[in-house]
């Protein structure tokens, strides 16, 4: 009997160990990378990064300057099962603001967001949206969802290419 009370004793002491935790949770606030200036000394080597100090690494400052330079048409779109050109590539706008926000055109609807730039690496953050009624043949759900998808950026022949997470697909701009 003895054991059987002290084994349940051990058991919720790690449970309630595991539990508390006794940290608070970090935080992650949208925040751009300011542009390094170019250094001719020998490279160092960093720390390897923890959880508390994510490792990040700043854009290249033309990327930066091209992805903010005017509002981004969504013209077309490719994934592992599936390719089209949108319609009215007008209707589907993306503009990313100097102060790491994102203003959203999708059809009838309009959002507001964040976005972060690591590298190549990009996160887009969707906030606040209309929620008017589109015609049936709109892609409004859809540009607003991938955008929530985004993992990397590039450009090529000033088309700006965004990939979703997990294979998920490439919107062109």
């Amino acid at each position: 009997m003895k054991k059987i009370v002290l084994f349940t004793i051990l058991i919720l002491s790690i449970l309630l160990a595991a539990c508390s935790g006794g940290s608070k949770p970090a935080t992650v606030e949208p925040t751009l990378v300011a542009p390094q200036a170019t250094n001719t000394a020998a490279p160092t080597v960093a720390p390897s990064p923890t959880m508390e100090e994510p490792a990040s690494v700043p854009p290249p400052e033309e990327d930066l300057l091209m992805l903010r330079a005017n509002p981004w048409q969504w013209v077309s779109f490719t994934s592992p099962v599936e390719q089209y050109s949108v319609d009215n590539p007008q209707n589907y706008i993306v503009t990313f603001n100097n102060d790491a926000t994102v203003n959203i055109v999708a059809d009838c609807n309009n959002a507001s967001g964040t976005y972060v730039i690591a590298g190549s690496s990009i996160t887009i953050q969707v906030g606040p949206m209309t929620m008017a009624a589109c015609p049936p043949e709109s892609r409004s759900d859809e540009f607003v969802k991938y955008l929530g998808s985004a993992a990397i950026y590039f450009f090529q022949d000033g088309h700006l290419f965004i990939d979703m997470m997990a294979d998920g697909g490439t919107m062109e701009f």
